[in-house]
């Protein structure tokens, strides 16, 4: 019974139609495909003239037919090619409510939203952004771009886990995308693991477009006046002898500072880059020259909102035309950085200035005192030399000069931080004045005999060519943690006559590295003793020469004197003369050979706190010649 009801009713609505409805139905569904494909085909086209006829046409059609997606879809790409963000977003959004199931719409108002977020800064548009692209991972799983664009959001929230989570899927639904290797090669570097890193560059470089792979070759935007130009190409020789003397770790084949840039042009690509508007902004040449700023400010106080625009009469008055600032701020750099967008189209500049802002470049008495960073071209660019903080070891050393059998010996010893049973391993690496490998080592670092609960220690030691080098030690742990221990040193050719090795403080009692018939001792890195503690400095005589009975005699005296403001304070705070301040000692001692191996025990409880030098001076009894070396050390 009832499907005759329905029967009858849809004989009822049928026969009630005006006579050529279907055809007038027809003939709107034609025009409105006709209007459509004329606006697609005028919006790939670059004359205003063919923007303003697509506007046209998308408005007629969407007058004829409010409810089609498509029209709206289309309607925000002019939007977006106009730089009317606020209302592009609106017409996905529209496309959106139309059909939520849609992840097409949904991928361009998340592109509409991100691209709010950007000008705006603000956190509701960041939600809004995210919230659709993930819309999109949920209706289309098994598209690696949805969860390409969640990557950089997701990494801007600091939330690398979960951003490595979405790259992992990315790369497996496309194997061979570059796009879905270069977001695991820089979430790799950002959580530490260099060796991936590099190997998942290399695969990304080589399977991205041309344009986007000569970004990560192209240096220009960090080093614009190297002198004398190069021409940069992928993969070429001179963009790798532009790299290879600012690595900061030359111990790994790795070079953390060209992978430190390459994770910057990743993100930038990942963030910045827009389907639309192409070409990058000055939003990331900073990302590029100076990495992640602590904070950006899109309404920043004090900061004019309005440019003059000369006319062409200069006697006419000026013009002022609005713009939209932004303030990156550096402050670890000492420079805020001034942005522009001065065509309200979400491109930004850097200022015209007559006068260059110091706000706009690093602070060069910041970058004077941070050891950590590496400053191209004066400051135009600047790369850490350390890894981040919570990646971080802190590594302490020193290289020591003494004599080996083949010339002068180079001794660098280092300590790390580490808890019991943690293991960390080291490499070092000696460079010479040429930048030129000389000597390379690795070792496991063993517990410290001075604190054995807090650190670990190693000794790498080799014997070299008198000259200057550059000594680098790595200390790594299981954790995907790295420190450095850098330092210059110069090593002097061989004396003929009498010499001394430098002068070495150490902790710990002499017993604790006297072993048979050799020395292994640990340096008191701190180089602070307070208390009852005495100072123990240990060093090498070479060169003594033998009385006809094979026996050197010869006299060795020390001194402890306050050094410079440590020494005014002393006298400030103790009634006792100067001479009190101070205390030294002489004793003559035998040796069966010309080498001696010599440890000095100071009492130092009666100095005052402050900062002191010792000074030893050895006197070869036999032949009359002295030699003397000196380190300092601070009383707590």
């Amino acid at each position: 019974m009832r499907s005759w009801l329905v029967l009858a009713i849809l004989i009822a609505i049928t026969s009630a139609r005006p006579p050529g409805s279907a055809a007038a139905s027809t003939d709107t569904t034609a025009t409105i495909e006709a209007l459509l494909h004329s606006a697609r085909m005028d919006l790939g086209r670059s004359a205003i003239e063919a923007h303003q006829r697509a506007v046209k046409a998308l408005d007629q059609a969407l007058q004829l037919a409010p409810r089609n997606p498509e029209l709206w879809i289309e309607r925000g790409r002019a939007h977006e090619i106009a730089g009317e963000d606020q209302a592009s977003c609106a017409c996905f959004e529209e496309a959106v409510r139309l059909t939520p199931g849609n992840p097409d719409a949904w991928s361009r108002l998340g592109t509409a939203r991100k691209r709010q977020w950007l000008r705006s800064v603000d956190s509701t548009a960041f939600d809004l952004a995210f919230e659709s692209f993930a819309e999109v991972t949920e209706l289309r799983p098994d598209d690696c771009d949805g969860w390409l664009q969640l990557v950089p959001l997701l990494f801007e929230d600091r939330r690398l886990t979960a951003a490595w989570a979405a790259a992992e899927r990315a790369q497996d639904l496309c194997p061979r995308s570059g796009e879905a290797w270069l977001a695991i090669a820089y979430l790799a570097y950002r959580q530490g693991e260099i060796e991936l890193a590099d190997s998942a560059f290399a695969i990304a470089i080589a399977l991205l477009p041309p344009a986007l792979r000569a970004r990560f070759d192209d240096v220009s935007v960090i080093a614009p006046d190297e002198d004398p130009p190069r021409e940069w190409s992928a993969g070429g020789a001179s963009t790798r002898e532009f790299w290879r003397p600012l690595d900061p770790d030359p111990t790994t084949p790795q070079n953390e500072a060209q992978l430190e840039y390459w994770s910057r042009v990743a993100h930038v690509h990942f963030l910045f880059d827009d389907p639309v508007r192409s070409g990058l902004d000055a939003r990331a040449e900073m990302y590029l020259r100076y990495g992640p700023p602590r904070r950006v400010d899109a309404r920043p106080a004090g900061v004019a909102r309005y440019f003059v625009c000369n006319p062409a009469n200069p006697t006419a008055p000026p013009m002022y035309r609005p713009l939209i600032p932004q303030v990156w701020d550096y402050p670890e750099l000492g420079m805020r950085v001034l942005l522009q967008d001065r065509r309200l189209t979400g491109r930004y500049d850097t200022p015209i200035e007559l006068v260059p802002s110091a706000y706009n470049h690093p602070s060069p008495e910041v970058l004077a005192r941070r050891g950590d960073l590496l400053a191209l071209q004066n400051g135009f660019a600047v790369f850490p030399t350390l890894p981040p903080p919570a990646q971080r070891i802190e590594v302490r050393g020193t290289a020591e000069r003494f004599e080996g059998e083949q010339g002068p010996r180079l001794v660098t010893q280092f300590a790390a931080p580490a808890e019991p049973g943690d293991t960390l391993s080291a490499r070092c690496t000696v460079l010479d004045a040429k930048g030129r490998e000389v000597w390379r080592g690795a070792q496991r670092l063993v517990t410290s005999a001075c604190d054995p609960t807090a650190l670990q220690v190693g000794t790498f030691s080799t014997d070299l060519p008198a000259g200057d080098y550059r000594v680098t030690v790595s200390v790594r742990d299981t954790h995907r943690r790295r420190g450095l221990y850098k330092t210059p040193v110069g090593l002097a050719a061989v004396p003929a006559a009498l010499a001394l090795s430098d002068v070495v403080l150490v902790c710990g009692s002499p017993a604790l590295f006297v072993q048979e018939s050799s020395v292994r001792i640990e340096p008191d890195l701190d180089a602070r003793l307070s208390g009852r503690t005495p100072l123990v400095v240990y060093f090498e005589i070479y060169r003594l020469t033998p009385a006809p009975n094979g026996i050197a005699r010869f006299e060795y005296e020390y001194s402890v004197r306050p050094l410079g403001e440590s020494e005014r304070r002393s006298h400030r705070r103790s009634s006792r003369p100067a001479a009190l301040v101070s205390s030294s000692a002489t004793r003559v001692e035998t040796q069966a050979g010309t080498m001696r191996r010599q440890f000095v025990t100071v009492p130092i409880q009666s100095l005052p706190a402050g900062r002191y030098r010792l000074e030893v001076r050895v006197r070869d009894l036999e032949a009359g010649s002295e030699v003397s070396g000196a380190v300092e050390f601070e009383k707590k």
